[in-house]
């Protein structure tokens, strides 16, 4: 195409902005600064500016909502409360692994029974869900005790 001096049958800026587009969803922060230096060039489209300022729009909400909800989840983690050797396997669940019903997730460290005799929490759950809740989580009216 360059050398034999033919159009590109597509402007270059056109194609620019779909590669950014691709790229947006990976590298958000990325694509914002590829959007600066396109919409500064001279030779854009004129219908293309519209598309640049919208797409940049929409780039620079995600950033901003992905920031909050890095914050959000920070914050759970500085209140989450970890219990001295929660994190050890269990030594007698081999064979069937005590399930939180809280998570789902298999249970590490010592869990907590709860009424019905078949139903587990882990010892951090069971100590968070008493600071929130002071009855179990299997709705029976039944206190739960902090460990």
């Amino acid at each position: 195409v360059y050398k034999q001096k033919l159009d590109f049958p597509v402007p270059v800026a056109r194609v620019l902005m779909m590669d950014v587009e691709a790229r947006a969803g990976v590298y958000p922060q990325q694509a914002i600064e590829s959007l600066q230096s396109l919409a500064a060039e001279s030779n854009v489209p004129d219908d293309m500016p519209p598309l640049i300022n919208s797409l940049m729009a929409q780039l620079l909400e995600g950033v901003e909502r992905e920031k909050v909800s890095r914050a959000g989840e920070e914050a759970a983690l500085q209140s989450q409360i970890v219990l001295v050797g929660s994190s050890l396997p269990a030594g007698g669940c081999v064979v069937e692994p005590r399930v939180s019903i809280l998570t789902n997730k298999r249970i590490r460290g010592s869990a907590v029974v709860l009424e019905d005799g078949c139903s587990y929490i882990s010892q951090a759950e069971a100590a968070s869900w008493s600071r929130v809740n002071p009855f179990s989580p299997l709705n029976t009216g039944r206190r739960i005790l902090p460990p």
